[in-house]
């Protein structure tokens, strides 16, 4: 492996990785939010997280590994549904869409990006995150009654990626 594939490998893996956790997070939180208004939106932002997972993984190289083994820890650990203490379940959820928006972000600053997985990043991981923040920012001081805003909008974003 070169040094751009390298580092490639390497960036990929770390947002593989923040995804993975985001999936974890979000299946904890689907189960919490159990015969909530929340529940259809949760589950779809797990699908859209699932969908970027696959997209990424199919840009590494596993190469007979195990994927625990070839990623290196995430800069900053994303939120856990478990950890609520001191933030509500969907403030923790889009304390977690930030954090991989700004690491995904960075990304594409790394000079051992290619075109094709920077592409991807702009055009495909970054708008997903971006609508997951807006929509969790919507819903969360609407906690009371979600109904009322189905009708602004808000949901069609999570379906158009």
């Amino acid at each position: 492996m070169n040094g751009k594939t390298s580092n490639c490998f390497r960036t990929c893996s770390r947002l593989l990785a923040d995804e993975l956790q985001l999936i974890r997070t979000y299946t904890e939180a689907v189960q919490r939010f159990t015969g909530s208004p929340y529940q259809v939106l949760i589950a779809t932002i797990l699908a859209n997280h699932e969908k970027s997972a696959a997209e990424l993984g199919a840009y590494v190289d596993y190469s007979g590994k195990a994927f625990t083994d070839l990623i290196p820890p995430s800069p900053q650990k994303l939120p856990s549904i478990g950890n609520l203490v001191d933030l509500p379940a969907l403030e923790t959820l889009v304390e977690g869409e930030k954090l991989a928006l700004v690491a995904s972000q960075k990304a594409l600053s790394d000079a051992g990006m290619t075109d094709e997985i920077r592409a991807y990043i702009v055009e495909n991981l970054i708008p997903r995150l971006q609508d997951h923040v807006v929509v969790l920012e919507m819903i969360t001081p609407m906690r009371s009654d979600l109904q009322q805003n189905v009708n602004k909008g808000w949901l069609e974003a999570l379906y158009r990626h």
